[in-house]
């Protein structure tokens, strides 16, 4: 459920609107806290938001923005970009972090490619896995793998969780493997 406001709206079907200059927000407070501008939006209803050039306001101070942006709406799962976060830290410089695509294998599996660019440290690509097939399977697997530039290290770290409740016999099967370059790897890129 969200709000859409704007200079010109029109109706293009009974589940496509165009806004023109006009605001998006799920916030129901008048004046909402924050709020999606576009000068122009095409909103799918019940699927996503699609506006180019678009501007992230907060208390109606712009904080952030983009050429075009794909702002989902939906209740469902689905596959797209997920939020990233900008800045500037003594430990890795200026940064990227979080630049990922969620791509929706099925209903019961998922994959997210992340890349993280940090000014000190070298570009970190991440691939996570999710599935939960149960009683079967379930499990996840992490990847992450990074040329520190700082260090001159190569640097990566595996980890893969798999359990099954039904395995032999009627036993249960659970299997946890984690693959590390070195002790100090999760700590030198863990957020602060």
């Amino acid at each position: 459920e969200g709000f859409i406001d704007g200079e010109e709206i029109y109706w293009i079907d009974e589940k496509t609107v165009n806004s023109y200059n006009g605001t998006y927000t799920t916030c129901d407070d008048s004046p909402p806290h924050y709020y999606f501008y576009s000068p122009k939006m095409k909103v799918y209803l019940g699927d996503m938001v699609i506006a180019r050039p678009i501007f992230l306001y907060i208390q109606d101070i712009p904080v952030l923005g983009a050429p075009f942006w794909f702002v989902p709406i939906s209740s469902k799962r689905k596959s797209g970009l997920l939020p990233f976060r900008i800045g500037n830290s003594a430990t890795f410089g200026k940064f990227i972090r979080g630049l990922a695509y969620y791509f929706v294998i099925s209903d019961y599996a998922d994959i997210t490619l992340q890349l993280d660019a940090m000014e000190k440290k070298g570009i970190m690509p991440q691939l996570e896995g999710v599935w939960d097939y149960s009683p079967f399977s379930k499990g996840k697997v992490f990847a992450s793998y990074i040329r520190d530039t700082e260090s001159e290290k190569v640097r990566y770290n595996i980890e893969a969780r798999s359990a099954s409740e039904l395995f032999l016999f009627g036993s249960s099967f659970n299997c946890d493997i984690k693959y590390v370059s070195d002790n100090s790897y999760r700590q030198d890129y863990a957020e602060t």
